[in-house]
């Protein structure tokens, strides 16, 4: 007789069993990943005469369960089934998967344990500086990520205390961040979900270099990036203005300074990315800021 087993979405160790005490003949069970396809799993006599065997579901594919008997036997049986999903390999954040400037994962958070910050199961990847300054943004935001996510960069290890980076809903339910990477530390980096939210993600990594433009506007400098409350700034010459902007180029902040240094309020703005415009005599120059 046949029956058939179709994934759940993520991947399973499935167990077929005929050990139950129901099963009054010599049994034997196959399982194939198609019909007339390939045998992945055969047993005959895991108890006594009866058979069980395990095989391992990839969450989407549909197999098909033979069972049958030894030989010429034959007879009533009782078939179980059941199932224990299976940790992402990066379930545990010592097994982080290093992550480099310009390349796309794929992953789940199906059967991944709760490491802290929301209830949801998490997984880790690990990301490296280049030797030099540069703004990592991560993004969930390509259309393949299928639940409400969330990210969060932390840069103190698996000590998982220091957070420098978080943000759900940058995209609908899905979530982007920028960091700042110092070009030689490595930084611990966490999908999991909104709430007990988990499914299947797309993160792409890019990354922008500090150019010298950055850094030498007339001697411009401004401190700390990413920032919480405030941020510090400082120039050559006389600051005529400055402004912030988001990502969707709205004015958020404008403020008149009129000298070579002071500071800018930036408490009430939402964590993200916004993008600071600086105007100093005919000359403006735009940098990209980080509000924690």
């Amino acid at each position: 007789l046949w029956y058939s087993f179709t994934g759940t979405g993520s991947e399973q160790d499935v167990t077929l069993s005929l050990c139950d005490g129901g099963t009054a003949f010599d049994s034997l069970i196959r399982v194939f990943d198609a019909c007339d396809g390939t045998e992945i799993a055969a047993n005959d006599d895991a108890c006594g005469l009866q058979s069980e065997l395990t095989f391992t579901s990839d969450g989407t594919s549909t197999y098909f369960i033979m069972v049958e008997g030894f030989g010429a036997s034959s007879g009533a049986f009782s078939l179980v089934l059941s199932c224990v999903g299976i940790a992402p390999t990066n379930d545990d954040c010592g097994a982080a998967i290093a992550v480099d400037c310009g390349t796309t994962v794929t992953g789940s958070t199906f059967n991944a344990t709760d490491s802290g910050g929301t209830l949801s199961g998490d997984v880790f990847y690990s990301y490296t500086g280049t030797g030099v300054e540069e703004e990592v943004t991560l993004s969930l935001c390509d259309g393949s990520t299928n639940y409400n996510s969330l990210l969060r960069v932390f840069d103190d290890g698996c000590g998982l205390v220091n957070e420098i980076a978080v943000n759900d809903d940058f995209c609908g339910l899905q979530s982007e961040l920028t960091f700042m990477s110092d070009g030689t530390s490595s930084y611990t980096i966490m999908v999991e979900g909104f709430e007990s939210n988990t499914g299947n993600f797309t993160m792409s990594v890019t990354c922008e270099s500090l150019g010298i433009d950055d850094i030498d506007f007339a001697g411009f400098n401004y401190y700390p990036n990413p920032a919480n409350e405030t941020i510090n700034f400082s120039s050559l010459e006389d600051i005529d203005s400055i402004a912030i902007y988001n990502v969707i180029g709205q004015q958020v902040i404008a403020q008149s300074v009129h000298a070579i240094s002071g500071q800018l309020n930036v408490s009430n703005l939402r964590t993200g990315t916004y993008i600071m415009e600086v105007t100093i005599g005919v000359k403006t120059a735009t940098y990209k800021v980080i509000k924690r």
